[in-house]
């Protein structure tokens, strides 16, 4: 009997702020947000989960993604933009809740999150421009799994991609003034969120 308990979900959804992260210790991962369906086809909700990915497969097959031009390199360093939209089936584990702050009127109120580690990515679908149809995507081995019905991969919000990226802000560590500039944010209501190695700012 192992001596560990797993938490794994599986499911589908459309991923969103793809970014490299190097963190100051430790190896540099790929992290992503998931924007999981559930509930009923007609009247699905939306769940969003922030994402290392970790597992041996999962970072192979997000990098052939890469290759695939179903991301592109952002304005800012470590950043992928993505010009149509992703849709994969997905197993998520170590599900956990996390918070972070943000100033409202002065003080600092928690904002409840949840986040997780991409373990496998099953089946992938790719919209190369938001006005293309999605395509099947077959990654280069040979486990891949039936795909989602296209139907599935039709929606793909655009928002909360544009708005969170815009928010985050990032400042050089070698920088002789960076506690200062990093004390002025917090001030001006920024909270550091370590998985994109900045300061983000909630509305």
């Amino acid at each position: 009997m192992s001596d560990a308990y797993d938490l794994i979900v599986n499911g589908v959804g459309t991923l969103h702020r793809l970014r490299y992260v190097k963190p100051s210790k430790g190896k540099p991962y790929y992290a992503v947000t998931v924007c999981a369906f559930h509930g009923l086809k007609d009247s699905k909700q939306t769940t969003f989960i922030d994402c290392s990915i970790v597992g041996e497969q999962a970072v192979y097959r997000i990098e052939e993604l890469i290759s695939s031009g179903a991301f592109t390199l952002g304005q800012k360093q470590g950043q992928y933009d993505i010009p149509g939209g992703v849709f994969i089936s997905f197993s998520i584990g170590d599900l956990r809740s996390d918070m972070f702050y943000r100033n409202v009127d002065g003080k600092q109120e928690p904002v409840p999150t949840i986040k997780g580690r991409i373990l496998k990515i099953r089946t992938a679908k790719i919209r190369f421009t938001k006005d293309s149809d999605p395509v099947d995507f077959h990654f280069g081995d040979s486990n891949t799994e039936e795909a989602p019905p296209v139907e599935e991969a039709l929606p793909v919000p655009e928002v909360h991609e544009e708005t969170l990226e815009d928010r985050v802000v990032r400042l050089d560590k070698s920088d002789p003034n960076c506690f200062m500039h990093a004390s002025q944010l917090v001030n001006e209501g920024y909270t550091y969120d370590e998985s994109v190695d900045g300061f983000i700012k909630v509305a």
